[in-house]
């Protein structure tokens, strides 16, 4: 088996130089791809600069005081970094878009299994509205469910609305 060869000095000299100018080059182009201009590009002259600015959309919970409700059908999609209100989205949205009929013990049985929240023993809410208790999930205390009878059959609910409270 052949051994590696030492290389010469002279070959050294040529490695060091390559690997400079391949050094070299990645730095310009990397400093070409960050340079940015300071006026922001428009696509069109007629657009104004409002159009151009961020959207900033505040989340409905920072700041907000205790016992105050937050409707959580449209809520901004900011506020989807919490795991409670993702949740409650994941569980209940496609019943509110999709009109879909079902038990009220269903409801519970979700809310108890995916969300881990209990109805409020002092106040279960009545036949149309569930209230839910959400413990470990600051600023959101309660989950309150409003309900509908359904139109094909009447002992089965709709879901109307549900709202946030802290």
């Amino acid at each position: 088996m052949d051994h590696p060869k030492p290389l010469t000095e002279e070959q050294r000299n040529q490695v060091r130089s390559l690997l400079k100018q391949l050094g070299e080059a990645s730095v310009r182009l990397s400093k070409s791809r960050t340079r940015k201009s300071k006026t922001p590009k428009k696509a069109s002259k007629h657009l104004s600069l409002k159009f151009l600015k961020k959207k900033v959309v505040e989340n409905p919970f920072d700041g907000i005081d205790e016992g105050q409700t937050v409707e959580g059908v449209d809520l901004p999609p900011v506020c989807n970094r919490m795991p409670v209100v993702q949740r409650v989205r994941l569980m209940l949205l496609p019943l509110h878009y999709d009109d879909i009929e079902f038990e009220r013990d269903k409801i519970i049985k979700m809310a108890k299994e995916d969300l881990g929240a209990d109805l409020s023993v002092a106040d279960a809410g009545t036949k149309d509205t569930l209230r839910f208790v959400i413990d470990g999930n600051p600023p959101i205390k309660i989950l309150y469910v409003y309900l509908q009878p359904g139109r094909v059959d009447p002992h089965k609910y709709m879901l109307l609305n549900w709202m946030y409270s802290t």
